[in-house]
């Protein structure tokens, strides 16, 4: 399943051009429809309007900030996500119809809230309710307005009559007093055998003889082994190379890419979480719903470089470029220095959810951490709120720990944050 944020590679834009060009990128490989295109450097916010190659996207506006290569980050809307996986089941169902033979060409389809947007239709005008597993059809019986016939199941014959007994059906062990029939199936002696005719207590032949008046044998028993013991280590690995058998194993599913490596789920009285980096891995995504407590409460990050003893906390630990959106109202800042990184923000209201998505790296031969976090507030009437920090942090080498903690009040229970490491 195609995850909310794409962050690979990096774009080239040009001022006053809504190209949008990928270095290194696999758009359309990623099945990238839709979303927006959020860049790591002052200008604007840059709304999808085609993908035209796994290295070429057309924005609907065009690039406002100054020309050159930048990191990015392309939020899929989740919306569409799920509107494509119905269509897609949708389009299944009508295809497995076509093919049984059972599909009726009716005249309009949709849910059955908008069936009375047709009720002047004329006589025999069908309507198709696509709503649950199955579908169901309805018909004008006349030209009198909302007179429908129906609903009538679509694309489902009758229940046809029980199919002939199987091959076989298994009873178990043998048993003298009972009674079978043609095709059961018994265990005797180890071995399988299947009934050739209505039998009581006339048991299978006693092996090598395979077959009787009453009996035919199906499968015979296994050989018993002749060892004895438990496997030992040095009998069967005396050069003791299981340990080497299963780091190759852990390597090349490191070499596959993200790696989990914890999850965060709040119980109501957290106030802080918190994620270590495995050595060897230069980047970290956390991402999840983050609800708080306490009425505009904000969720913020800090990085440790030390293996989790201190965090930078400084006034000039981060710095921070800012890009807020609410609504239609699209802003762009440059936020200086900075003694943490807000990781989610909040609606302004106690236990709404917030999505976040927070990715950390320190690719080998840099000094210090790149970061950027994404993050939607819902639920205040009409109004969305997306809120975007992205920058530098001033710590030296690769980051050990994240820590996310809430600037009041604790982690409500809902809370649930992943983290993978690459």
């Amino acid at each position: 399943m195609a995850t909310s944020f794409y962050d690979v590679g990096s774009v080239t834009l040009t001022n006053g051009s809504a190209v949008v060009t990928g270095v290194g990128t696999l758009w359309q490989t990623a099945l990238i429809t839709n979303g927006f295109v959020a860049v790591e450097a002052p200008g604007n916010l840059l709304p999808i309007l085609t993908v035209d190659s796994d290295s070429q996207i057309t924005a609907e506006q065009e690039w406002t900030g100054a020309t050159g290569t930048y990191s990015y980050g392309i939020l899929r809307q989740t919306d569409q996500m799920q509107d494509n996986a119905e269509n897609s089941r949708a389009l299944a169902y009508v295809i497995s119809e076509i093919r049984n033979g059972t599909l009726f060409k009716y005249d309009g389809a949709g849910d059955l809230t908008s069936l009375v947007l047709h009720d002047s239709k004329p006589k025999g005008y069908s309507y198709l309710v696509l709503e649950g597993a199955a579908a169901q059809l309805y018909v004008k019986a006349s030209n009198a307005e909302g007179d429908w016939a129906g609903p009538f199941a679509y694309g489902v014959g009758p229940v046809g009559p029980p199919g002939p007994v199987g091959f076989l059906d298994f009873k178990g062990e043998y048993d003298a007093g009972e009674a079978y029939v043609a095709n059961d199936g018994v265990r005797y002696n180890g071995s399988s055998w299947v009934a050739r005719q209505p039998t009581t207590g006339n048991a299978p032949p006693n092996l090598p003889t395979t077959e009787n008046a009453y009996w035919s044998l199906l499968a015979i028993k296994g050989q018993d082994g002749t060892g004895i013991g438990d496997m030992v280590a040095a009998v069967y690995d005396p050069q003791g190379r299981q340990a080497d058998v299963f780091a190759e194993i852990d390597e090349k599913q490191l070499d596959l890419g993200r790696k989990p490596i914890s999850s965060f789920i709040a119980t109501g009285v957290e106030t802080a979480a918190v994620f270590e980096i495995p050595s060897g891995c230069f980047s970290v995504l956390l991402s999840g719903t983050v609800i708080t407590s306490a009425a505009g409460a904000l969720t913020y990050m800090r990085l440790s470089f030390d293996g989790g003893t201190t965090y930078l906390s400084a006034s000039d630990s981060y710095n921070i470029g800012r890009l807020d959106m609410s609504g239609s109202t699209i802003s762009h800042s440059d936020a200086g220095s900075q003694t943490q990184v807000v990781a989610a923000i909040n609606s302004g209201l106690a236990g709404v959810p917030c999505k976040m998505s927070l990715c950390v790296d320190s690719p080998a031969g840099l000094a210090v951490a790149r970061f950027s976090a994404v993050s939607y507030a819902l639920g205040v009437g009409t109004m969305e709120r997306r809120f975007e920090e992205h920058g530098l942090s001033r710590g030296v080498g690769a980051p050990t720990h994240v820590m996310l903690f809430t600037s009041s009040g604790t982690f409500n229970v809902g809370t649930r944050v992943h983290a993978e490491a690459f």
